[in-house]
C-alpha cells in the first residue's frame, strides 16, 4: 500500500499542477471559483485516472469507474469552490484545500472503490 500511495502522490504532483493551471486560466476570465475548481478538477482528474490506471493500479480503463470517480470527487471539489465563493475566500485557499482533500480522500476512493 505504501508503494501505491507513493506512485499516487507522484501522479498527484502532476495532477495538482494541471489543476492549479487550469483553475487560474478560468479564474482570470472572471469565472466563479466553484466552476473554476470543478473544471480544473475534471481536467486534472482525467489525467489522474488515466495515469493511475496504467502506472499505479495497473487496471484496464473502465468508463463506469471513470464516471464514478469524476462524480464522487467532483462534487467535493465543486462544494469547496462554492464555499469559497460564498465566504469570498482567496483562490489560493480554494486550491490548497482542494489539493489536500483530493490527495487523501482521492486515494481512499481510488484504492478501495475505483481501482480495486
Amino acid at each position: 500500500m505504501i508503494k501505491n500511495f507513493s506512485i499516487y502522490a507522484l501522479i498527484g504532483v502532476l495532477n495538482t499542477t494541471i489543476h492549479w493551471a487550469v483553475f487560474y486560466v478560468f479564474y482570470s476570465l472572471n469565472i466563479e471559483q466553484s466552476y473554476c475548481n470543478l473544471l480544473a478538477f475534471m481536467c486534472s482528474a482525467s489525467f489522474s485516472y488515466l495515469a493511475n490506471s496504467k502506472y499505479n493500479f495497473r487496471i484496464k480503463i473502465r468508463k463506469n469507474k471513470y464516471i464514478y470517480f469524476i462524480i464522487s470527487m467532483g462534487i467535493l471539489t465543486y462544494l469547496i469552490g462554492l464555499n469559497s465563493d460564498f465566504f469570498e475566500l482567496s483562490p489560493l485557499l480554494t486550491l490548497v484545500t482542494s489539493s489536500i482533500l483530493s490527495l487523501f480522500l482521492g486515494f481512499i476512493v481510488s484504492k478501495f472503490f475505483i481501482f480495486r
